[in-house]
This record gives C-alpha cells, sequence and structure tokens, in this order.
C-alpha cells in the first residue's frame, strides 16, 4: 500500500473506532435507555392490574380457574391501557426524541368519530373511534 492509501485506512479506522463514542452516539443510547422504564412500567401497570383483578375474584392461583379469569383480564387491561395511554406515551416519547436527539416529529392528527367530530370520552363513537385510531393504536399491534 502506498502512503496515501495508509493514510485513507487510518482515517477510516479512526473514524470507525471513534463513531460509539461520539455525542449523537451517547444520546442515542440515552434515549434507548430511558424508553426501557417506559415500556415496562406500561406492562407492569397491566400485568397488576390483571394479577389484582384475578386475585380478588379468589380462586387457588394454580387453578385452571384462575387462568381462566387472569388471562382475559389481562388482555382487557392491555387493550385498555393502550386506548387510553397510546397517544400520551407518544407525546412523551416525541418529546425525548427533540430533546435528546434533535428529531422532530410531529404529533398525530386528533381522534374523530365516524361521522368527523372529534372524539370525547362518553360521546357517542368514541370508543369505535379509538379501537380505529392508527395513530394510537400501533402499540396494541406490537404487543
Amino acid at each position: 500500500m502506498d502512503t496515501s492509501g495508509m493514510a485513507r485506512a487510518r482515517a477510516v479506522t479512526r473514524a470507525v473506532l471513534a463513531a460509539p463514542f461520539s455525542g449523537r452516539a451517547r444520546r442515542e443510547a440515552l434515549f434507548a435507555l430511558v424508553g426501557v422504564p417506559i415500556g415496562f412500567g406500561f406492562a407492569g401497570i397491566a400485568f397488576g392490574a390483571a394479577f389484582a383483578v384475578a386475585t380478588a375474584v379468589r380462586p387457588a392461583p394454580d387453578s385452571a380457574a384462575w387462568t381462566a379469569i387472569w388471562a382475559p383480564v389481562l388482555v382487557l387491561s392491555l387493550l385498555v391501557l393502550t386506548l387510553g395511554a397510546g397517544r400520551p406515551l407518544g407525546g412523551l416519547i416525541r418529546w425525548l426524541a427533540a430533546w435528546l436527539l434533535g428529531e422532530r416529529v410531529s404529533a398525530p392528527a386528533p381522534i374523530r368519530t365516524p361521522g368527523g367530530s372529534p372524539a370525547r370520552p362518553g360521546e357517542p363513537g368514541w370508543l369505535a373511534a379509538r379501537l380505529r385510531d392508527g395513530p394510537g393504536g400501533r402499540p396494541r399491534t406490537c404487543c
């Protein structure tokens, strides 16, 4: 190899070895680490709610009846949590991405009922609008 080839190889090697220690890489690692408790907290609330409901019914924990109660309650509690917390958690993650990484992600469009009016809790069509909510429903699809 000639001297220019050696210099180029050293520059590439230096860049490859220095990249994981750059400020951007540290901020990306911090972003990923901050997301772990958010995800586990979300799942922990659902599992805790399912466990509380299943044990309040009072069958023995090793019985088939306990499992028959616990499994559907877990699924329903995950569904209820994702319906209510999907958009706020998305907002938190968007804020973290903007703060740590400088990435600006726009908020999704507001939820609308099938009739086109804004979806508010307790109004007709609210649950159907929440179940059809694409951006807020993405957490349901990855569980």
